[in-house]
């Protein structure tokens, strides 16, 4: 337990960096997982020194697999209970050295006592909370609208405050993996969490000042005067549009391409865009899309 305390206050400032969590049951699954796993160790050794006697290393081998198998279920029984992990903490570079700081001086006072250490930590741990009520007080005053690049989905978040709105693919939902790669990151920097669901259908719509439509299907557009003005047009799948139509019906002050879109049919896009003057933008080229409101 001495170990898992010690190696825990060590990695916590990285492991809240880069993973945005804390193992709250460390306790519990390194007191069997640290053990076992050099027990699992010292059995590699013996596999690798004795692998020229069969009946060793057959023997040997399953014994090993068996530890890493009691071992693996017995982390996973605890990754399933609800408050196992503490998620969606977000820091950066300069609040993970404070939090680094401020560990290495409080071992350091409960070692020697000097009161400088301790006021170190203390100024450390003032800055860190500073910085992180200043970075709440932005999230609440935030407005975003952020298309994702996600390969072969649409995928949009609408925020307003720590609160996001999704429009985009139903199938998104269910796949665990792309989501926690392309989208959860950002979440988590924005310190948002969902307030509702919207499906791809919702075609046109205003945020803010911004008003913002989405094109995912074939339509023939007619020339309009006066042309209908539009902030933002979303193009997403695979519809049988082009950019003049749209520019004799819509002035369309921006043209963002989304991630479900083909690259030979954005690259034409792109070109259609650049040669009426028109601001685009690929996601599968330059990254996620992120508006200000």
């Amino acid at each position: 337990m001495a170990i898992s305390i010690a190696a825990q206050l060590l990695t916590t400032p990285l492991s809240l960096y880069h993973f945005h969590q804390f193992p709250v049951l460390f306790l519990l699954t390194n007191v069997v997982a640290v053990p076992l796993s050099s027990l699992i160790l010292f059995g590699e050794i013996f596999i690798c020194a004795f692998s020229w006697l069969k009946p060793a290393e057959i023997i040997s081998g399953r014994v090993v697999e068996r530890m890493i198998y009691w071992m693996n279920s017995y982390i996973e029984m605890f990754e399933r209970v609800s408050f196992s992990l503490w998620k969606g903490f977000s820091i950066d570079v300069f609040q993970t050295v404070l939090l680094f700081i401020a560990v290495v001086a409080i071992c350091n006072w409960l070692i020697d006592k000097k009161k400088w250490v301790l006021w170190t930590a203390l100024g450390s741990l003032s800055i860190f909370m500073g910085l992180r009520s200043a970075s709440f007080i932005e999230a609440f005053n935030q407005k975003k609208l952020i298309v994702y690049n996600v390969p072969k989905y649409a995928a949009i978040d609408l925020v307003d405050g720590r609160e996001y709105s999704f429009i985009g693919d139903s199938l998104l939902l269910y796949d665990d993996y792309t989501r926690n790669f392309h989208i959860e990151p950002c979440r988590i920097l924005y310190r948002t969490e969902e307030k509702q669901r919207l499906s791809i259908c919702c075609k046109e719509f205003e945020i803010g000042k911004c008003r913002v439509a989405i094109l995912d299907s074939s339509i023939r557009f007619l020339s309009l005067e006066p042309k209908e003005a539009i902030d933002l047009l979303i193009l997403s799948k695979n519809p049988r549009v082009y950019i003049s139509d749209l520019a004799r019906t819509f002035a369309i002050r921006q043209i963002v391409i989304d991630g479900s879109v083909p690259a030979w049919k954005a690259r034409l896009w792109k070109k259609d865009c650049d040669s009426l003057n028109i601001n685009c933008f690929d996601v599968a080229e330059k990254g996620a899309f992120v508006m200000n409101l």
